[in-house]
C-alpha cells in the first residue's frame, strides 16, 4: 500500500545472490553473505524529492515488524583490508540530505554465525525477542542531536541483554557512547561461538555483567563489572577438541573460581586505550573493548 502519507510493504525479503556455500566461488576476499525477511514495513509521514540538486528523504517514523537476519562470514577467504567507517561518517558523507525521527524494530531475530576453521561448524551467536527503537537519524542541521539507539533482546537462550549506544554524526572525531547490560549469561552458550572458533570452552555463569565504552574512530576506554560463579576456561586442541590439561591448569591458577572475594561480590575493570583497527568492522571495536575489559577483571585484582 501507497498512500501520499504512508507506505507499508509486507513480507518484505532481501538475500545475497548466492547461497552462503556458492559466494566463496565468486569472491576473493571477505564478503558476508546477508538473508532478510520483515513480515511488516510502515513509513509514515515521509517527503523524498530525488530531483533536486541535493536530494533529501525525510520520514518521521518508520516500523519494521518482526525481522529475522541471517548474517554469515566465513573467515578463511582472504582478509578485506580496506578502510571500514564509523557509522557516523556513513551518515555525515551520504549524497543526500537524511532526516528520520524515529525508527522502531518490533519482535525480531538476528543470527550472525562465523566460520574460522575448515573442519568445525560455524561459530553461532544469535538475538531473539529483540526490539529496538533508534531516533533523530540524519545528517542536516536538524541532527543537532545525537543518534540514540536503545535495545532490548534475549542473547542466545535466555539471557536478558539491553544496549544504549549513541554518537552524534556531526562530530567528526566520531565519538561514541556504547553501555550493554546482561543478565545472567551461562558460559556454555558462549562456548557456542568461541570453542569453535577459538579452542577454548567455558564454564560456569556470569551473572551479571556491565560493559561501558567510551571512544571515538581511534580509541576508547572501556570500563566493565561482571559478577560469577565457578568459572573456567579448558583451552582446546585445535585438531582433536581434547583439553591440554597443562596449559588449561595454568590459565585457571589466574582466574578467580568466583567473583565473590571481592567486597561488592563484582569484579571491575578499566582500561584505558583500545585501539580500533580501522581495516574491521564497529562490532569488531565493540568485542575488542569487551575482550579487553573481561581479561582484565578476571586475571586483575578486581578493582578498576
Amino acid at each position: 500500500m501507497v498512500t501520499k502519507d504512508e507506505i507499508e510493504l509486507e513480507f518484505v525479503n532481501f538475500k545475497t545472490k548466492y547461497s552462503k556455500t556458492e559466494l566463496n566461488r565468486y569472491i576473493s576476499k571477505e564478503r558476508d553473505y546477508l538473508g532478510v525477511d520483515i513480515a511488516l514495513v510502515s513509513l509514515n509521514n515521509y517527503n523524498i524529492d530525488l530531483d533536486k540538486v541535493k536530494r533529501s528523504v525525510k520520514i518521521k517514523t518508520i516500523d519494521i515488524n518482526k525481522l529475522e537476519a541471517d548474517i554469515y562470514r566465513n573467515k578463511l577467504v582472504a582478509d578485506d583490508l580496506s578502510t571500514k567507517k564509523m557509522y557516523s561518517e556513513m551518515l555525515r558523507n551520504l549524497s543526500f540530505d537524511l532526516e528520520i525521527d524515529e525508527v522502531s524494530i518490533n519482535k525480531s531475530l538476528i543470527i550472525y554465525e562465523e566460520k574460522v576453521k575448515k573442519h568445525t561448524k560455524a561459530g553461532k551467536l544469535y538475538f531473539k525477542d529483540l526490539n529496538a527503537k533508534m531516533v533523530n537519524i540524519g545528517n542536516t542541521s536538524f541532527n543537532n542531536k545525537p543518534i540514540e539507539i536503545k535495545a532490548n533482546t534475549i542473547f542466545m537462550k535466555s539471557t536478558h541483554l539491553n544496549l544504549d549506544w549513541q554518537f552524534n554524526v556531526m562530530d567528526k572525531n566520531d565519538a561514541f557512547t556504547f553501555k550493554a547490560a546482561f543478565g545472567k549469561l551461562p558460559a556454555k552458550d558462549l562456548s557456542v561461538f568461541v570453542k569453535p572458533n577459538l579452542s577454548i570452552g567455558l564454564k560456569g555463569v556470569l551473572n551479571q555483567t556491565f560493559l561501558n565504552i567510551d571512544g571515538n574512530r581511534n580509541t576508547s576506554i572501556v570500563n566493565f563489572r561482571t559478577k560469577y560463579d565457578n568459572f573456567k576456561v579448558d583451552v582446546l586442541n585445535n585438531k582433536t577438541g581434547k583439553t591440554r590439561k597443562l596449559l588449561t591448569s595454568v590459565i585457571n591458577l589466574l582466574i578467580p573460581k568466583n567473583s565473590k572475594n571481592n567486597a561488592s561480590s563484582f569484579r571491575e575493570s578499566q582500561v584505558i586505550g583500545v585501539k580500533r583497527d580501522a581495516t574491521k568492522s564497529v562490532f569488531n571495536f565493540i568485542w575488542l573493548n569487551a575482550k579487553h575489559g573481561l581479561l582484565k577483571a578476571i586475571t586483575g585484582n578486581g578493582k578498576k
